[in-house]
């Protein structure tokens, strides 16, 4: 399995890094255009992206990812904005997870079941 996780903070990339790294394929980056670019590079099978990055948000590197893309995306975050782009972003995410959370364990399991893995 190919996860890239694209999140500008740092603490929280690291550590989806270190949990999935022990048995899947692993890709970070750190905001929204390097993001896209991995994507491309990467094609990876899921696709933790936050919200709110630098460079690109989540709607707008969503909205450029490879046509031919078939990855699985969870989308994290503490703020979407206004209900319409709130709406209009959940529907193109398979996995909606609110920031902050207390146990990245089990949120990592969540990502890993949207699959079935």
């Amino acid at each position: 399995m190919k996860i890239l996780i694209i999140d500008d903070e740092i603490l929280v990339a690291k550590s989806f890094e270190r949990i999935f790294a022990k048995k899947h394929q692993t890709m970070v980056a750190y905001d929204g255009k390097s993001g896209l670019e991995k994507w491309i590079e990467f094609n990876p099978d899921i696709v933790i992206l936050d919200f709110i990055m630098p460079g690109l948000n989540a709607d707008q590197v969503i909205q450029k990812k490879p046509k031919d893309s078939h990855a699985k995306i969870c989308l994290i975050s503490a703020y979407i904005g206004d209900s319409e782009t709130e709406t209009q972003i959940l529907k193109k995410v398979d996995l909606f997870i609110s920031k902050p959370f207390e146990d990245i364990v089990f949120v990592s399991k969540k990502v890993l079941d949207m699959v079935g893995v």
